[in-house]
């Protein structure tokens, strides 16, 4: 009995020392692939500043390495997640500027083309989305009586009777109308002073086009103008 435990006992040791011999080696191979994924990663990040530069030299819009200032109102469309190279339009760099926001879902990680742009009026909370089956049984969406404009898009608004005035006396409608009915379409929302368009993605190159859906928005949905581009720049299409 006492050999057989002495021998297990050798057993034991020698299974110790062989793991602590591979100990070493692996810890080496973890650090390695940790080290190789960090360079990955900012040539990654790197190579889309460079992008986003180039973007916003070709756009005539300013490139922001540091995070936008979110307004403290309730925009579903802007959840809490991360921005990366912020484009700003140059006549007005604080108040309309565009991102890709990377947040997480549950356990999914989501990438959207966002921009916000600030309003001169403050609107009720409103929304227009691309219309599926779960809007379409929602007592709560508006419907105008349009209806292939009911059946395309979602509207929700604190105030009914101001989504009645704006589609009736504004050329929100028609302009949402250009927008295709499929998975990439955009959405639209606006409370208080802010105006969030936000779409499925995370090519920089939509960016510039996303800026321009939410100057447009929001020059639609108030009756005072914004003010108008700066000289020479163009307008980017999406």
């Amino acid at each position: 009995m006492d050999a057989m435990r002495s021998m297990a006992g050798f057993d034991g040791l020698a299974i110790v020392a062989k793991n602590s011999a591979l100990a070493g080696p692996i810890l080496v191979l973890v650090v390695v692939i940790f080290i190789v994924s960090l360079v990955a990663d900012r040539k990654t990040r790197e190579k889309r500043h460079e992008q986003a530069r180039q973007i916003a030299a070709d756009q005539h819009l300013i490139h922001d390495l540091s995070p936008p200032t979110l307004p403290d109102v309730r925009l579903k469309l802007l959840p809490r997640g991360s921005y990366s190279d912020v484009l700003r339009a140059a006549d007005r760099p604080e108040t309309l500027f565009g991102s890709v926001l990377v947040y997480r879902s549950g356990k999914t990680t989501i990438s959207r083309i966002v921009a916000l742009c600030e309003i001169t009026d403050s609107v009720p909370h409103l929304s227009f989305r691309r219309s599926n089956i779960l809007s379409s049984l929602d007592p709560n969406d508006i419907e105008i009586g349009d209806v292939a404009f009911d059946d395309r898009w979602s509207i929700k608004c604190d105030d009914p009777g101001f989504i009645q005035w704006l589609l009736a006396s504004t050329n929100v409608s028609r302009w949402l109308g250009q927008f295709e009915d499929n998975a990439s379409a955009p959405s639209f929302e606006a409370n208080g002073r802010h105006v969030v368009v936000s779409m499925p993605g995370r090519d920089l190159a939509r960016v510039p086009g996303v800026i321009e859906w939410a100057r447009t928005f929001a020059e639609l949905i108030q009756p005072r103008p914004l003010p108008p581009p700066a000289v020479g720049a163009e307008s980017p299409r999406a």
